[in-house]
């Protein structure tokens, strides 16, 4: 019987406990944490819980972890954005092979030099695109590939974020600012600009972008609004982003709000923490709309959009092409495909196929990204779907995007890549 996969984790936050951590939990013969970096304490203290690490194996940074000779040969970097250029660079350097949270980077430039180095000292960085292995994506990127549709028209991509994800994340949370993470369309939808770059299997020839942070601010306040909903906020019965609605209810967003279960050490983080405060008056500048545009080097186009405020999470699809059509969204699970060849001229034969995963986020991705992680690491399989050669084609489109928004232009790709190459 093959023995687990040793791995070091950097991060013990919502993607490294809720995502790698119960992996390993969930499959210790396949995966193993046998040392853990982690600067916040209640953090530190909930994975060694669940988690067997000797105490010599903990640390209270990336930086101490990798000061010490190698450990293991894979590490799993589950940092913040705003860590990941530094912490990888120095990861590769020790030897490591790596599995990243995207971005990759918050800078394109980073996400360039990480690629390179990667190559130039031969080893594996895997960027966490886990949508590819969701078995909904996956049904769409095969029958793309079947022809069953004909050639490939376009691909029309929307995300809705949430209205209580995006106050939760991109309010009051982590990914709020662009010069503490990332611009949103990297920190959030570079797993939607992947899909497409993943979806139409081409380069990009040109990307234009619109969007903005058009009602999260000052402006839109609503009268005497206090400075957090529990200092007796007039408006906190009326609010939808109001504290009670999203913290004090079943959503899983609470359990990002304190490593500690219970009502009241939430309420206690909720005084004193960010995710306390009004929404309408918060250090946040990310936008809450966006739309990216994309023509492909065969003349394919993408559109994508973001919307912050909507009542579901969730990502609908529509790819047309000259026999048929596809349609459908993530969270019901039901691949709709069309073929104008059979059937009516006004009603094309219709299948509904059903995909569907509970329980998963992310569509039944997370797992299934890591049993391939497992199996490239045990040699049983050859390469991931996901890496950051590939993965590196999505993040400029991302940063391309946001060169377009704010500079209020068409960036032709080969153009961009040759100026960061020269930089």
């Amino acid at each position: 019987m093959d023995k687990p996969i040793n791995v070091c984790l950097l991060g013990a936050g919502s993607r490294g406990y809720f995502a790698f951590g119960n992996y390993a939990h969930s499959h210790p013969e396949n995966l193993k944490v046998i040392a853990v970096a982690e600067p916040d304490k209640s953090k530190m203290e909930r994975f060694l819980k669940v988690h067997d690490v000797d105490n010599e194996m903990t640390f209270t940074s990336w930086d101490e972890l990798l000061d010490k000779p190698r450990i293991c040969d894979y590490l799993i970097n589950a940092t913040m954005d705003d860590m990941h250029y530094e912490s990888t660079l120095k990861a590769l350097d020790k030897g490591y092979n790596i599995m990243l949270e995207k971005p990759m980077a918050v800078h394109p430039k980073d996400c360039v030099e990480i690629v390179d180095k990667a190559v130039e000292l031969n080893k594996t960085i895997d960027i966490c695109h886990v949508l590819r292995y969701s078995p909904f994506f996956s049904k769409i990127k095969e029958i793309i590939e079947s022809g069953e549709i004909g050639q490939l028209i376009t691909i029309e991509l929307k995300e809705n974020v949430g209205y209580f994800h995006y106050a939760h994340s991109y309010i009051r949370g982590n990914w709020r600012n662009t010069a503490t993470s990332s611009p949103m369309i990297l920190s959030k939808s570079c797993h939607d600009l992947d899909l497409l770059v993943w979806l139409a299997g081409e380069k990009s020839k040109k990307v234009s972008s619109f969007g903005n942070l058009l009602y999260f601010n000052e402006e839109h306040m609503p009268r005497n609004a206090s400075k957090r909903c529990l200092d007796g906020c007039p408006h906190v019965d009326t609010c939808p982003y109001s504290v009670q609605r999203i913290y004090f209810g079943d959503s899983w967003t609470k359990m990002y709000v304190t490593a500690e279960d219970s009502q009241e050490a939430l309420v206690e983080a909720l005084k004193e923490g960010p995710y306390g405060r009004c929404v309408y008056q918060c250090d946040n500048d990310v936008v809450d709309h966006q739309v990216v545009n994309i023509e492909f080097e065969s003349g394919v186009t993408a559109t994508f959009t973001m919307c912050g405020p909507t009542a579901e999470c969730d990502r609908y699809i529509n790819v047309y092409g000259t026999n048929g059509e596809i349609n459908g969204n993530l969270n019901s699970g039901n691949v709709i495909y069309r073929n104008y060849l059979n059937g009516p001229c006004e009603h094309p034969e219709e299948k509904i196929i059903d995909v569907s995963v509970s329980g998963d986020p992310h569509g039944g991705g997370d797992f299934r990204m890591m049993d391939d992680f497992v199996g490239r690491a045990r040699g049983t399989l050859e390469k991931m779907i996901t890496s950051a050669e590939m993965s590196l084609e999505s993040h400029i489109i991302g940063f391309a995007a946001e060169k377009s928004r704010l500079e209020d232009k068409v960036v032709i790709m080969k153009d961009y890549y040759d100026e960061l190459r020269r930089d």
